[in-house]
């Protein structure tokens, strides 16, 4: 077994804005002191377990750092639009054939 330790609070590599961002979206992952823990035991050797480690962690720090792009809204075009309209008439057109026929003079 192998155990990766990273105290955050004390790093300077990171700007203090990025410490806020690894806090919040790390959180469940650091301890109360401010350390990234990350451990693992699934290989045999305990250098493939400390290689693990480190590229668990650098994938943790990457996905957080990263900042997603807002979506941008998009209108349905008119074309669209109208092929929705006509595939509503046409099952609209469908059930009233299903209907009994109506006998009003």
């Amino acid at each position: 077994m192998a155990e990766g330790r990273w105290d955050i609070t004390a790093s300077a590599q990171c700007t203090e804005a990025q410490k806020q961002l690894l806090f919040q979206k790390l959180a469940n992952k650091i301890n109360k002191e401010g350390i990234l823990i990350a451990q693992s035991q699934s290989a045999r050797t305990q250098l493939a377990n400390k290689q693990q480690v480190i590229a668990k962690m650098h994938q943790w720090i990457e996905q957080a750092l990263t900042i997603k792009k807002a979506r941008i809204a998009t209108k349905a075009s008119k074309q669209s639009k109208e092929k929705r309209l006509e595939q509503k008439k046409k099952h609209s057109q469908h059930k009233q054939l299903r209907q009994k026929p109506r006998l009003t003079d």
